[in-house]
């Protein structure tokens, strides 16, 4: 046997050993594929039980959530209302002591308005 033979021999080696490896791959995504559309018609109902369960279980913890923040909120917002008392009369306590609000100026300098309590109205 000649050189060219054997090229030609081993070609359809090759070539018969390509097509049995491209053909696992390719009997493999068959039956994938049927599997998937024989899934594609029963899925549909498990899918909307699914979701049923998971709104259930997102309306429990929503509620759940809902009875533990509510304390924590009041309290808050009861908080919120001294403060704004506070400083509500903490604000009419030094208008009272210091006159118009924001007319104390401190530390401005070459305005006059050098010492606590005087203003740069009181200044010119």
């Amino acid at each position: 046997m000649s050189l060219s033979q054997w090229a030609d021999v081993a070609v359809v080696f090759l070539a018969i050993q390509a097509f049995i490896l491209m053909l696992a791959p390719l009997v493999l995504f068959y039956f994938l594929i049927r599997g998937m559309n024989m899934a594609g018609g029963a899925l549909p109902r498990y899918i909307k039980r699914a979701q049923s369960l998971t709104r259930t279980v997102r309306d429990r913890t929503d509620q759940a959530s809902e009875k533990i923040a509510a304390p924590l909120l009041k309290m808050r917002k009861g908080g919120a209302r001294v403060e704004t008392a506070v400083r509500s009369f903490s604000t009419e306590v030094g208008e009272t002591i210091y006159g118009d609000r924001g007319a104390i100026q401190t530390g401005v300098s070459g305005t006059g308005g050098d010492e606590i309590g005087t203003t740069n109205r009181d200044a010119s």
